[in-house]
């Protein structure tokens, strides 16, 4: 008998399968698909897919799939994995995807050329189909079978061209397209997959639930799936792992419902470096229970408000802070937001980045708001850290020089992968959080240095933007009503993926 069955469900709720039919329609999942269809309905040629591991790439690629086949001016092709050993056999690939395969007399790579593009203007000028190429895990593609693809994007009319190609990658692929300024300026549209939020997760679960013929969605307690988002970051793999994990130890252990502490229990793979202590483990899940009896079946949209509030003699929030987001313009912050932490980071070299220095003030900061880290030499890969607002005290008026600003974001997760990816030895960046009531929060990612005149920023910026393909600014002002969240006349750690940190 297989487990659903027990729960009276027709099929495996969580599944890691990228089934087209549990594809939760995320805000972001969402846009990226339909943005994607309009680029390949314009035949625009290059589009790029970005996402950390588990964003949900391959589900998106199957969705796009299934979207569109039913389309009969549509030929789909798809290539799952793009890993070839030479030219010859990623063409003799294409050509067997599109079924132009020449005859093995002459089919030398000039030949199979040639048949691929017969095949494209066939198909896209003689029977106006739109060829789609779709190629999963592109972080894989190689530098020869990249410039295959760039030929092929030259095969065009004067109105559009011939191929529509799709790239789903990792992360990594941005390096390739910062080393390939060739093909990336082809790049007609490029989307990058984030986490999701606790909304998003909830609804994500409550979702695969249904789909697979639950009556009632609530096997999870509010507590449980605050604890599941905590330890996963948002990541949808992650996610569906860890709740098949604890619905499986649920029917073990005879439990009606999924509780903190069973999925505390099943988080040890992402969470080892913290300890699970009885006593507060038994005060939690207590408060998880009490709180659970209360708010059953209701799902606050902000857990950390949920988790603050008395439980009988016990305030939750000693172990949880309530925290501010900020999201409304006006009202200041008490949270920068959340990282998760990747290989070889350091606590705090991830403080220093942040806040311009590593100070024990600052140490003790985080670690108030992020109770669980008891060991600051001792964070996990995958952790999510809060990072609290702490406003600093800078006086600005000595600096009158310029700055370069490489970006303004809304959000620190997007802030800090850009600082992962573009800070060097050579070219030092940091980040200043910082806040105005017009504007809100906002993240600032500059060059780690102020110059004296235009022109010399001009040039650095100008060696930033050969090497990167951003907008930037030169500036050399603050709003009036600005306050700083880091300092920023401090630097920063020079390389964040290798400093220690101030020593901890």
């Amino acid at each position: 008998m297989e487990y659903f069955s027990i729960l009276n469900l027709h099929r495996e709720p969580f599944s890691n399968a990228p089934d087209p039919d549990f594809f939760f329609q995320s805000r972001q999942h969402l846009t990226c698909l339909h943005k994607l269809e309009l680029s390949l309905r314009l035949r625009r040629g290059l589009n790029v897919v970005i996402g950390d591991v588990g964003t949900g790439k391959t589900t998106l690629c199957r969705q796009l799939i299934r979207r569109l086949a039913d389309d009969e001016t549509m030929e789909i092709h798809l290539i799952p994995d793009p890993h070839f050993n030479s030219p010859s056999e990623s063409l003799r690939e294409i050509a067997g995807l599109f079924g132009c395969l020449p005859d093995p007399a002459a089919s030398d790579e000039r030949h199979v050329r040639e048949q691929i593009r017969r095949h494209l203007f066939q198909k896209g000028v003689g029977e106006k189909k739109v060829v789609t190429l779709l190629i999963d895990e592109g972080q894989k593609i190689s530098d020869f079978f990249l410039e295959i693809l760039r030929e092929f994007l030259n095969y065009e009319t004067n109105q559009y061209k011939l191929l529509q190609i799709v790239i789903f990658a990792q992360t990594e692929f941005e390096q390739t397209l910062t080393a390939h300024a060739n093909f990336s300026d082809r790049v007609s549209f490029c989307f990058y997959l984030g986490p999701l939020g606790f909304g998003d997760m909830k609804k994500m679960i409550r979702f695969r639930l249904a789909q697979s013929g639950a009556e009632s969605t609530f096997f999870f307690s509010p507590l449980a799936l605050w604890e599941i988002y905590r330890v996963s970051c948002g990541y949808p793999r992650k996610i569906i792992h860890l709740c098949h994990q604890s619905i499986l130890m649920m029917i073990v252990r005879g439990r009606p419902g999924v509780g903190w502490a069973m999925v505390r229990s099943c988080s040890g793979r992402w969470n080892r470096a913290v300890p699970v202590k009885k006593g507060r483990g038994f005060v939690v899940a207590g408060a998880a229970f009490l709180a659970g009896i209360a708010i059953w079946g209701l799902i606050s949209p902000d857990p950390l408000k949920m988790i603050a509030r008395h439980v009988g003699s016990v305030r939750v929030e000693e172990t949880v802070p309530s925290l501010k987001t900020g999201a409304e313009h006006g009202e200041m912050p008490t949270v920068l937001g959340h990282i998760c932490v990747k290989s070889d980071e350091t606590l705090g070299a991830l403080i220093k980045n942040i806040y311009g220095a590593a100070t024990p003030r600052l140490l003790r900061e985080v670690m108030r708001v992020n109770p669980f880290i008891k060991n600051p030499h001792r964070i996990a890969i995958g952790q999510q850290i809060t990072f609290p607002a702490v406003p600093a005290t800078a006086d600005m008026s000595a600096k009158t020089g310029y700055r370069v600003e490489i970006s303004a974001t809304g959000d620190i997760e997007s802030a800090f992968r850009r600082l992962r990816l573009y800070n060097s030895e050579e070219m030092p960046l940091r980040l200043i959080p910082c806040w105005t009531p017009p504007g809100g929060l906002k993240f600032l990612l500059v060059v780690d240095e102020y110059f004296s005149d235009r022109d010399s920023a001009q040039r650095r910026l100008n060696d930033f933007q050969a090497e990167y393909p951003v907008a930037g600014r030169i500036t050399n002002s603050w709003p009036e009503d600005t306050v700083f969240l880091s300092d920023p006349s401090t630097g920063a750690v020079k390389a964040p993926r290798t400093g220690r940190g101030g020593g901890f």
